[in-house]
């Protein structure tokens, strides 16, 4: 579906001055995380990232009441997304949603079970995520991409013989 992360984000992230909400989203596949992050970003969120469980669940500690609502990923080292879930719930009494999600990981009767019983209040599957991240990419990063070369397009060489032969 893409090629090198390097070139679909020649731009760099911009958060928003006043942000309409704070997510912290929770992710160790690099290609999704920046999707995901420039997306809401662009909506108007201040995005936080963790790439692991461990990393979401010390986001949280430091200040529980910061978050609006986090995404979290099924699948990630150390700590998965359960398990963050169910730390972040019982040990600092965070009340805004949890979405559960995976890209590579297609939901079933007890990914989904597990991820309700830890406290996520909804929980998506590959298919869901594949369909927003081709949103995503048609919405958003494929003009930012056009932008990028519009603006940075290399000078012929008879532009760079012009402007040589102007200058002097």
């Amino acid at each position: 579906m893409f090629g090198n992360i390097a070139d679909l984000y020649p731009f760099e992230l911009e958060q928003p001055e006043n942000p309409i909400g704070y997510i912290l989203i929770a992710d160790d596949n690099e290609h999704s995380l920046k999707i995901r992050v420039c997306r809401l970003a662009k909506m108007g969120y201040y995005m936080h990232t963790a790439t692991n469980g461990e990393e979401a669940i010390a986001k949280v500690k430091e200040n529980p009441d910061k978050y609006d609502i986090i995404l979290m990923n099924y699948k990630m080292p150390m700590c998965n997304g359960i398990q963050a879930t169910r730390v972040i719930r019982r040990n600092y009494n965070f009340k805004n949603p949890i979405i559960g999600y995976s890209a590579g990981l297609f939901l079933n009767e007890d990914t989904h079970d597990a991820g309700i019983k830890a406290g996520m209040n909804s929980c998506v599957d590959a298919n869901e995520m594949i369909v927003l991240d081709e949103m995503i990419r048609l919405l958003y990063i494929e003009p930012e991409k056009e932008k990028y070369r519009k603006e940075n397009k290399p000078k012929s060489w008879f532009t760079k013989l012009k402007e040589l032969i102007i200058k002097n």
